[in-house]
């Protein structure tokens, strides 16, 4: 088992009431405050020894001097130095104020460095309490680099041993809370900010050294910010550094404050809670708390808000996107019910030039005086048919189109072998073919009629109609009473029935009109 000895000389007690105080109060607190305060992060004292000419105070053995240690150690590993001080040293001096004691005497000097044993991290115990003083009076051991600004005339008073009346007056919890600030910069940067080069060169002259830094600090309190690894902090230990080091008193916050910053809670501080004073502190922590929780909920519901109403607009959005494809696809089929009559009036009537022949022709037509299309007996075969004495193209065009289906288009032609021709390699040459109904919507095209002239060798005629029609059936997908089709798939399926009519139309044409066939080729 390790342990520390601090060792006393009667001698220089007995002619210095200062240093037997400390040795009689650091014994008193380590008994009467043990279990209670100085519980975790303060060695243990084990026994008090004593002979003729010394005292010797046996304490667990608590690391190495940090002060020794951290000018060794990376950026990093000065990091988690800072942690273990503040996860330490914060609420040690919070439970001490709680007492009604000051430390008076904080620095890095008086903290023990350790590492853990798994490796993750420091521990950091705090020694030497034997300037502790109940609040109000006056120290029995300070260090004058690590004062508050607001001490700093009389501190220098007290380094030139002039008379400093107002001295004790600094003393209390905001000193402790600077020293504490102060040594926290120094573990973290290696070095303290304060330090001037003017003062580094005096450094062997301890009183000159001494009064160099507090003015220093008493010009300058914030000069640790200058220094160039404070930006690179984290804004918590930034945030704990500058509320330490308030140079205003009045605003500069307490140990116990400091157990309540983010970086304390961070590090998972807990120990104030056997202060009385922790309660409000508490109150306001549940409070700040509550409103976090108040203002991310209220944050939730402006998400779920915006994105209820995202939703609202993209539907009606598809809403309005889906009337006007229903809108197009009706008037398709009104252009596509236009084209059939017009279609059925041309072929009735029989009086205009043949339309330019099919892809299929292996020759072309070249029609000419008798080869027009003419209409044959077109108002008796259509009054027989039809029960009306009257034949035109828009009556037979009226009748025709009437009885199909909305939207179906159909186009027809009367197919008529001629006795005059006669040509052995005539057969399937000659094809002429009506076009769609709206040539700017190919997937509403209706059917094609194929006027294939077919002759003999004997001159034998025969009439015949022949309707060939293209285009797949497209499947009428319904889910629950709702056309489930794409505009496009919907367009194709009304070209299908268009085709489907366009055959019973042909047949309400057979016999009404006849074609003659040119006369040459």
């Amino acid at each position: 088992m390790h342990v520390a000895v601090k060792v006393f000389c009667k001698a220089a007690m007995a002619g210095n009431s200062g240093l037997l105080g400390q040795a009689v109060a650091e014994i008193q607190l380590h008994e009467e405050l043990q279990r209670e305060v100085l519980r975790d992060g303060v060695p243990r004292l084990l026994a008090v020894n004593e002979d003729e000419t010394h005292l010797h105070l046996i304490f667990e053995y608590g690391g190495k001097r940090l002060l020794r240690e951290v000018v060794t150690l990376s950026d990093g590993e000065r990091g988690e130095v800072g942690d273990a001080i503040v996860a330490a040293a914060t609420p040690l001096l919070a439970r001490l104020h709680g007492k009604g004691l000051s430390y008076n005497d904080f620095k890095p000097e008086q903290l023990l460095l350790t590492r853990r044993p798994d490796g993750a991290g420091f521990r950091v115990n705090v020694c030497d309490l034997g300037a502790a003083t109940a609040l109000g009076s006056p120290p029995t051991a300070c260090t004058p680099i690590y004062a508050p600004p607001e001490a700093g005339p009389d501190m220098l008073n007290y380094i030139a041993r002039l008379p400093h009346p107002k001295l004790a007056d600094s003393f209390g919890v905001k000193y402790d809370s600077w020293a504490l600030g102060a040594t926290l910069v120094v573990a973290l940067f290696g070095s303290n900010p304060w330090e001037t080069p003017e003062a580094r060169a005096i450094a062997d002259d301890y009183d000159a050294y001494d009064s160099a830094v507090v003015a220093r600090i008493v010009a300058a309190p914030r000069a640790y910010r200058d220094h160039a690894q404070f930006s690179a902090l984290p804004s918590d230990v930034r945030g704990f550094l500058d509320a330490a080091l308030d140079p205003n008193p009045a605003t500069r916050a307490t140990c116990l404050e400091l157990c309540f910053s983010d970086y304390a809670q961070r590090l998972g501080v807990h120990d104030w809670a056997t202060t009385p004073e922790a309660a409000p502190l508490l109150r306001g922590k549940a409070e700040r708390a509550a409103a976090a929780l108040a203002a991310a909920e209220a944050e939730r519901a402006s998400k779920v808000r915006a994105f209820f109403d995202a939703a609202t607009a993209e539907l009606e959005a598809a809403d309005q996107r889906g009337a006007a494809l229903r809108g197009r696809v009706a008037a398709l089929e009104e252009e596509a019910r236009a084209g059939a009559a017009r279609e059925i009036k041309a072929v009735v009537e029989g009086c205009g030039e043949p339309r330019a022949p099919s892809r299929a022709s292996s020759r072309r037509l070249s029609p000419n005086g008798a080869s027009k299309l003419a209409c044959v007996d077109v108002a008796a075969l259509f009054a027989a048919e039809c029960g009306s004495s009257s034949c035109t193209g828009a009556s037979v065009a009226t009748h025709v189109a009437g009885a199909m289906k909305p939207c179906a288009v159909s186009s027809g032609a009367a197919v008529r072998s001629t006795g005059d021709v006669s040509c052995s390699d005539a057969r399937g040459d000659a094809c002429a073919a009506l076009d769609a109904a709206s040539s700017c919507e190919a997937d509403a095209a209706a059917a094609i009629a194929v006027v294939t002239l077919t002759s003999t060798s004997s001159g034998a005629s025969s009439k015949q109609l022949s309707l060939k029609s293209g285009g797949a059936k497209s499947p009428c997908a319904v889910r629950g009473g709702r056309d489930m089709r794409t505009p496009a798939e919907r367009v194709q399926g009304a070209a299908h029935k268009l085709r489907k009519e366009a055959g019973r139309a042909a047949a309400a044409l057979k016999g009404a009109f006849c074609m003659r066939a040119p006369a040459v080729y």
